[in-house]
């Protein structure tokens, strides 16, 4: 785990957090029953009243299937059909309502291939498309293309991190977050034209043109409440963490 210092952005003051980058980190949990999750790190995150405290940040190990980031087309995740369900009907028995914190997520589109270390302030920016929504606050969401960015920082894979869209051919299997037999879904739009949405492709590159009605992998993103302790285990795949209010 390596710690990262962000300079404020148009929606955050400046923030420090903690992740887990490179390829075999000993971050697994075992969460929502007999669910497979890991720690993408923890962070100072905003609640949606300004107020913000250390949380710990989780993705589900696997997809939830190949879902359409939104049925009607429209890079809009406030009115996404993916958000839709993920807060409704994959939990629809409340049983993340105990640990599953409310944090705010920011909608700050990413408009152009860029540098790795800028993907943390574009998406938490304003750039957006027809007065879309900047922010949204509610508990499960997706990854950030940072977050896929930043396993590959300090040394874990410099071309991977400096330049993520020539990130293929190999060179990826340097991060956890990748996965090489599916394109994965991030909650980041694209600002320009209201349809596209960032996505991780199975090469391993980003890439940040592809219509919201098209079907990918789904991975669940979700914050802990503070209160939330580590009950047993070591945080390896044989030994994965469970946690205890």
């Amino acid at each position: 785990m390596y710690m990262f210092d962000h300079e404020a952005t148009e929606q955050t003051p400046a923030l420090r957090d903690y992740r887990f980058i490179g390829n075999v980190p000993k971050n697994y949990v075992k969460f929502n029953g007999d669910e497979t999750w890991r720690i993408i790190g923890v962070f100072d995150v905003d609640d949606g009243t300004g107020n913000y405290e250390e949380r710990v940040k989780l993705i589900r190990n696997d997809s939830v299937g190949d879902w359409q980031w939104s049925n009607n087309n429209a890079n809009e995740w406030t009115n996404s059909s993916l958000k839709k369900y993920l807060n409704n009907e994959y939990d629809e028995d409340n049983r993340l309502d105990t640990m599953v914190d409310t944090i705010k997520y920011y909608l700050g589109g990413l408009s152009s291939y860029t540098a790795g270390n800028t993907y943390y302030q574009t998406e938490r920016g304003t750039a957006v498309s027809n007065d879309r929504s900047t922010f949204w606050i509610g508990k499960l969401g997706l990854m950030y293309s940072s977050d896929y960015v930043l396993t590959y920082a300090f040394g874990a894979n410099d071309k991977c991190y400096s330049d993520p869209v020539s990130c293929k051919d190999g060179e990826p299997s340097s991060g956890w977050l990748y996965e090489s037999d599916v394109n994965q879904w991030t909650l980041t739009p694209y600002p320009w034209d209201g349809l596209n949405i960032a996505y991780i492709r199975n090469n391993g590159n980003i890439s940040f043109q592809l219509a919201a009605n098209s079907y990918f992998c789904a991975r669940p993103v979700l914050y802990l409440k503070p209160e939330v302790k580590i009950k047993s285990g070591d945080g390896s795949i044989d030994n994965p963490y469970e946690f205890e209010l």
